[in-house]
């Protein structure tokens, strides 16, 4: 009975323990994901819920290394949410140091996702982090500091100041 459970689905595809993740409850199955092929701990890392990204990792270490539907990681989920909280934790956490400059389906870091979602806090702390690789080119062949000079160019030339 129970497992007939943690298999159903809600309309949106999300099993309860994505439910769970998204309320901040804790249940322990790890490799299921919804329909925009996140797992639990990526719903956990875009809510800032580091027990339940804890205790999913205490069950089952390999889910760091999960990858959504855009190739993304932990990490590359908190920087694009803002979660400077929870990026924090990770850089100071040693086993997470080899998801810093990994890159996702559109060769963008951590870093260059929050610098293209306008995350100051979350990218001060990457820059600061001498394990962030500044440098990384992204498939557009662009660094993170491409990526701001770009946007602040664009804002200029949009209000008639270049």
């Amino acid at each position: 009975m129970e497992e007939n459970i943690l298999n159903s689905k809600d309309e949106k595809g999300r099993t309860p323990l994505h439910c769970a993740a998204s309320i901040g409850k804790r249940l322990v199955d790890s490799h299921r994901n919804d329909h925009c092929e996140n797992f639990p701990i990526h719903c956990a890392s875009s809510k800032c819920h580091v027990d339940i990204i804890k205790e999913l990792l205490q069950h089952c270490l390999d889910s760091m290394e999960l990858r959504n539907s855009s190739d993304q990681n932990i990490l590359h989920v908190a920087a694009r949410c803002g979660e400077d909280n929870l990026v924090k934790y990770f850089l100071k956490k040693v086993e997470f140091q080899m998801l810093i400059n990994q890159k996702d389906n559109r060769g963008n870091t951590p870093l260059h996702l929050a610098k293209m979602y306008h995350h100051p806090k979350v990218v001060e702390l990457f820059t600061f982090d001498r394990r962030t690789n500044l440098k990384v080119l992204n498939d557009r062949g662009m660094t993170s500091l491409d990526i701001r000079e770009r946007a602040l160019e664009t804002s200029a030339s949009y209000h008639g100041e270049l």
